[in-house]
């Protein structure tokens, strides 16, 4: 699957650890969250190279004591209607302030993209089905969020939120 990072297409330096796969003289790996404890265990403190695929009913909490240790945590998203990876996304980037990469996998769309970027997500695995100047488009999609903006520490508002911008509806009852 194609890799996109900053607007590009990139190579893709990870490979996923498969089950029955040994981490052991390996990097640049991302191993199931089920089997993370069982690779750290025998993980030299000061290599690099580790990351994990999170399900997307995992309880993200199991992941703080071990985010220092990891540089790439992967959020799987089944389907476009299924948003908890958002949450899990966030969650890891603004809570936990981990400042590996985090990417999307799954069935997101593009007119998700910006939001992806708005919640910490900085790596999406896509499927060939839109162009890369498709997904492009929509990452400045959403200039602004109804909850706390942590790229300028502001509260950021649609305009139509703001006070008197809405008109009464007429009532028929």
């Amino acid at each position: 699957m194609p890799v996109i990072e900053n607007n590009a297409f990139v190579d893709d330096v990870w490979s996923n650890l498969h089950e029955g796969d040994s981490a052991r003289d390996r990097s640049m790996i991302i191993v199931p969250l089920a089997r993370l404890e069982e690779v750290l265990a025998g993980w030299p403190e000061d290599h690099r190279g580790l990351g994990v695929d999170v399900p997307n009913d995992a309880d993200i909490a199991v992941l703080t004591p071990h985010l220092a240790r990891l540089d790439i945590v992967t959020l799987n998203f089944p389907g476009f209607a299924d948003g908890r990876a958002f949450s899990q996304a966030r969650s890891i980037r603004h809570t936990e302030h981990f400042t590996g990469t985090i990417r999307a996998r799954g069935g997101f769309l593009p007119d998700q993209y910006g939001f992806l970027l708005q919640s910490g997500v900085d790596s999406f695995e896509v499927s060939d089905r839109f162009s890369l100047a498709e997904w492009v488009r929509h990452a400045g999609s959403v200039p602004a969020t109804y909850q706390r903006d942590y790229a300028t520490g502001g509260l950021a508002t649609r305009p139509f939120a703001e006070a008197g911008s809405r008109r009464e509806q007429p009532s028929f009852g």
